[in-house]
């Protein structure tokens, strides 16, 4: 290390390291986890550079700057650390391995002054004393916060019945509410059951309740508010919690990716992406809307690049949000084959045994080489075949996206307005509407019927009070 005595105290995920003890701590349980000193110092270093990508060299070099090591040490220091912060084989939530680059750490850290350790207010409750909320909640919610990173819908099934738990538990856990709340909007547009939404409102208003200054609870908040197409609130809820962390990317992250893609803001989404990228803390869903972000702003081999960090992180190319980014990152390159094959990946299978595979192919054909009307009738006889429980979210986006660039815009109007129709049935507008706003949808955009349906959307009141979307 750099030979200097450090006075710190950093948390991150119901951990302490206080660098005057040289001591690791779980706060909920108030148990202090043995560390090696060489142990420590690879925490430290880790901890001290929280999202960034760092190189084996830069690893060996920090923390034996005096000694010539070989790569076997650094690895079995990781593997020890893994261990000792409960990390398990090819789960790691707090030091992950991009393959052929080096080691990121994962999780939100903050630097404490040694009298606020205990009463400054987060982003997340890493603070809580055991009094407040017992070890069985904690367990719960922390387990929660790793299954929310995966991609799976049953995942995140599984972790809202953990955090469910843990409210049981611990009624005054105000970030267990608000995670709980983003969840039930993920599992609504993955097609879980209705009603998923008026629970969420309910979460997030008791998250706000018990921690009005926590900006998980805020984002929680703006979630349910930009599900219901209040858009002006959902921005006021994201800056609120902007402004509570201001060194914590991830609310800005949320507020992109729910509000300004969707309202056509790409240049304040790509300022807040430059700000963000070197901090994604291993999260895929960040790089995720990183990726949409320099998408929508036509700065495609960045989106690329976002893509291929995905594919590294392991991501699952077949889902549905992955699959559509891929799919437009293929489609610019001029690489028909491979965005046919990604949509199909995506395409859940009751659509693709209703035929989905061939009219994906028909319709990207149609798009490349102006074949429009086989493909139009092709997304017709798909959508007589389905029942409306099998249009989900991500299936109704990707249909309105055909009709539009086949220019079968009358079509294209009418699916739009049956989709807002049927989104009014719960009271909601839909969770990202950010597709609208690439160039591929330029057409749709400039008809005269779009004025009206961005009404709809209530984006029209959002624009006046934070100006017109960029593409206007």
């Amino acid at each position: 290390m750099d030979g200097q005595i450090r006075h710190a105290i950093y948390e991150f995920e119901g951990f302490r390291l206080d660098t005057r003890r040289r001591s690791l701590m779980v706060v909920a349980e108030q148990r202090c986890v043995p560390l090696k000193p060489k142990e420590y110092d690879t925490l430290l270093f880790f901890i001290e550079r929280p999202g960034e990508l760092l190189g084996k060299d830069t690893l060996m070099r920090g923390i034996w700057s005096e000694t010539v090591v070989e790569e076997n040490n650094l690895n079995q220091y990781v593997t020890a650390l893994r261990r000792l912060l409960g990390d398990t084989r090819g789960l790691h939530r707090f030091i992950m391995n991009v393959r052929g680059r080096g080691y990121q750490f994962v999780p939100h850290v903050s630097r404490l002054s040694e009298t606020a350790a205990d009463s400054r207010p987060g982003p997340i409750e890493t603070r809580v004393a055991p009094k407040k909320i017992d070890a069985a909640a904690w367990q719960c919610f922390q387990q929660a916060i790793f299954l929310t990173g995966m991609q799976n819908p049953r995942q995140w099934s599984a972790g809202a019945d953990l955090l469910i738990h843990a409210v049981r538990r611990a009624p005054d856990f105000a970030s267990a509410w608000g995670l709980l709340a983003q969840l039930r909007i993920r599992l609504m547009t993955a097609g879980w059951p209705a009603g998923q939404l008026d629970f969420a409102e309910r979460d997030a208003a008791r998250a706000l309740r018990l921690g009005p200054n926590l900006a998980f609870a805020q984002m929680a908040a703006g979630a349910v508010a930009a599900a219901r197409g209040r858009w002006i609130e959902a921005e006021e809820r994201y800056r609120a919690a902007a402004t509570l962390e201001s060194d914590w990317p991830i609310a800005g992250d949320a507020h992109s990716g729910h509000v300004l893609l969707s309202a056509g803001h790409t240049r304040r989404a790509l300022a807040h992406t430059r700000a963000s990228q070197a901090r994604a803390h291993g999260m895929i869903g960040i790089v995720l809307i990183h990726g949409l972000t320099l998408l929508q702003a036509n700065r495609d081999a960045e989106a690329n690049e976002a893509l291929q960090l995905i594919a590294t992180m392991g991501g699952q190319m077949h889902r549905p949000h992955f699959a559509d980014l891929a799919a437009r990152v293929a489609q610019r390159r001029g690489r028909l084959d491979d965005a046919v094959r990604v949509v199909q990946a995506g395409l859940a299978s009751p659509i693709r045994a209703a035929g989905g595979d061939e009219v994906a192919e028909s319709t990207l054909a149609g798009v490349a080489d102006g074949r429009e009307g086989p493909a139009v009738d092709a997304i017709d006889r798909l959508r007589g075949r389905l029942r409306a429980e099998q249009l989900t979210e991500p299936v109704r986006h990707r249909i309105l996206s055909w009709y539009a660039e086949l220019s079968a815009l009358d079509r294209a109007y009418e699916f739009a307005n049956a989709t807002l129709d049927h989104f009014a049935r719960e009271r909601r507008v839909g969770i990202t509407w950010s597709y609208l706003w690439l160039r591929e949808m330029g057409e749709f955009r400039r008809d005269r019927r779009f004025e009206a349906f961005a009404a709809r959307l209530g984006l029209t009141e959002y624009w006046t009070r934070f100006g017109p979307p960029d593409a206007a």
